[in-house]
């Protein structure tokens, strides 16, 4: 059985960043991370996570586990939760540079 845990932080669009955020620019992200259930957060599998999605300089400063249910008025969470129980981990990030 499995869990979701979200982490939240900032972290600076890479290179090869497909967001078409600026390179170098510090963004906040929610990280949505499969995880076994009752796990402590990993926090380096939710800092791999964001390396695949193109982010880099990485700092996640909280973390903790998210039901379902507790997302669902937000569409995009909801989205980002589901596709991180299907696939294994999903990302949001804020469109304001911090």
């Amino acid at each position: 059985m499995y869990e979701i845990h979200l982490f939240m932080g900032t972290a600076c669009a890479a290179v090869a960043n497909t967001s078409g955020y600026p390179i170098g620019e510090r963004h906040a992200v929610l990280c949505f991370s499969r995880q076994p259930s009752d796990t402590e957060p990993d926090w380096e599998l939710a800092a791999s996570h964001l390396v695949l999605g193109e982010w880099t300089d990485i700092e996640l400063q909280q973390a903790s586990t998210v039901a379902a249910e507790m997302i669902d008025a937000d569409p995009a969470a909801r989205a980002s939760y589901d596709r991180a129980i299907a696939e294994g981990w999903a990302i949001i990030v804020f469109s304001e540079p911090v």
